[in-house]
This record gives C-alpha cells, structure tokens and sequence, in this order.
C-alpha cells in the first residue's frame, strides 16, 4: 500500500521532503515589480542577483521577491517555494506547482511592456484553470475593466468617487 500511495503522489505532483516524506505544498509566486522596494538594509541576505532588477540602489529588492523568499525561509517545512520572475511564466512552469499567486507580473503589464510573445503567454496561462493562478480569471477580467467594476459596484449601492 506505501508503494501505491508513492506513486500516486508522485503522478499528481506531490513534494514530499527526502527526510521524512512529509507533504510539502508547492507555490509558485510570481514576481517582478520594477518599483516599491523595500527600505534599505532590510533585504534577505540571501537575494538572489537574477531577482535584482536594477543595479541602482533604490528598486534593487523589490517587496515582492522579498515577500516570496520570507515564505520560503518561515515556513521551509512546510511549503517548496518557486519563485518565477515574470520572463520565467509559463504553462508547463505554473502547472508544476500546487497553486502560484502573482504579485506583480500579469496580463495588464505585459502589455505595457510590449513582449508579444509575452502577452501571449500570459493570456494563456491566466485563463487556464489548469495553470492554479490565482487571482481567477473572471475576477481578474473583473478588476482590468475599470468600466465594468465602477457600473456594477455603483449598481449595488456602493459610493463611487468620480474617476477618470
């Protein structure tokens, strides 16, 4: 029976640590904001030079690559943190792990950057329920259509300051 629950687990993808084969989850965390870095001095000393994302001092540790190594360190027993940078997002990546939240890289960004091959993979990857992206994507289309949050919030009553 141990025999047939390892190969289950493993066909389905799950981690277990090597010294006690203990259930890990594994959660993509998506990452690569070009802005908000974290005060001075206050970064893991194990950052990792490919997260960096300039070289000048202010915006060399972004608050979301920081955030995903903070899981990883607090709670390495019982969670395999894989932190993805945004030109590392893919479908066979995200289909890997347990569930992947994004923080920064998404639909919306690509598209200002203007990587085709980019946008594609991203539109493909956040409406692929198989890809355990969260946000989901109808709450994400959701939250991108300005015009339609603002409509149906304001329909349900709740005070909406005039924007543009």
């Amino acid at each position: 029976m141990v025999a047939k629950q390892k190969s289950i687990k493993k066909a389905i993808g799950v981690v277990t640590s090597k010294s006690n084969d203990k259930f890990k989850l594994r959660i993509g965390v998506c990452v690569g904001k070009d802005f908000d870095p974290v005060k001075k001095d206050t970064h893991p000393p194990n950052f990792p030079k490919e997260l960096m994302l300039t070289k000048e001092e202010w915006g060399q540790y972004s608050v979301d690559a920081v955030t995903a190594l903070k899981m990883k360190d607090l709670q390495a027993d019982l969670v395999d943190i894989d932190i993805i940078p945004g030109t590392e997002i893919t479908k066979r990546r995200l289909q890997k792990n347990h569930v992947n939240l994004t923080f920064w890289p998404e639909l919306g960004t690509a598209m200002v950057a203007g990587n085709k091959k980019q946008i594609a993979e991203y539109w493909k990857v956040f409406k692929d329920p198989d890809c355990r992206l969260g946000l989901s994507w109808d709450y994400y289309d959701w939250v991108l259509n300005k015009t339609r949050y603002m409509t149906q919030c304001k329909k349900a009553g709740i005070p909406i300051i005039p924007t543009v």
